[in-house]
């Protein structure tokens, strides 16, 4: 769940700078690693883009779609340490942030109209 949860951040991002994204189809990718090369402004350490790589293999499987078409198609359990888990959210609180910085004074929406008042009092 946590490379789902990371994906949606990274595609609040990507709707942000280009609502039409959403209208278009363009970011039906679960590839986390892909999609933080089209944000501009997101950096994550080699050790964050490792962290990445291995949650967006499950995503397909244990996030997304938990029962597969295929039973060959199932991946692996990912076994998150302590250690893991502390950068993770470490990670996903920073790009939180800057999303809500973002967004906190409203954007304009896939139907052209401004979406204002954005409110998060763990960010505010």
């Amino acid at each position: 769940m946590v490379g789902f949860a990371i994906e949606n951040l990274l595609k609040g991002f990507i709707v942000f700078d280009d609502p039409s994204t959403i209208t278009r189809g363009k970011i039906k990718s679960h590839k986390i690693t892909l999609l933080v090369k089209e944000i501009d402004g997101i950096r994550l350490s080699e050790e964050e883009l490792d962290i990445c790589k291995k949650v967006e293999e499950a995503i397909p499987y244990w996030g997304r779609y938990p029962i597969p078409l295929d039973y060959s198609g199932i991946a692996p359990d990912i076994e998150i340490t302590p250690e893991l888990r502390l950068i993770i959210k470490e990670m996903y609180n920073r790009l939180a942030l800057q999303l809500y910085n973002k967004v906190k004074d409203g954007w304009d929406s896939v139907t052209r109209e401004r979406v204002v008042n954005v409110f998060i009092k763990k960010y505010s």
